[in-house]
């Protein structure tokens, strides 16, 4: 897949790839001293982005990996927000 960019303070790079058919992995980089949300939407005009995991502040830097169930799923947005 492309990634895609969330640009903060500090520009973050997230990787997504798909596993298999029914999985999606993503990867990012989190920033020290910092919380985060990772949301997702199947609809870019929609306000309604629901929240699949978050990490509150961490004192060093972390690389993440996190694997969602995809079953069947034609698109889905994803963002990783500082809350």
């Amino acid at each position: 897949g492309n990634p895609a960019r969330h640009t903060t303070s500090a520009e973050i790079l997230m990787s997504i790839t798909r596993t298999s058919r029914e999985a999606l992995q993503l990867n990012f980089q989190l920033e020290a001293g910092r919380s985060y949300q990772l949301i997702a939407t199947r609809d870019l005009s929609s306000d309604a982005w629901e929240i699949i995991q978050t990490w509150e502040v961490s004192p060093t830097s972390q690389e993440k990996t996190v694997v969602l169930d995809a079953p069947d799923a034609p698109q889905r947005f994803f963002k990783l927000v500082t809350p």
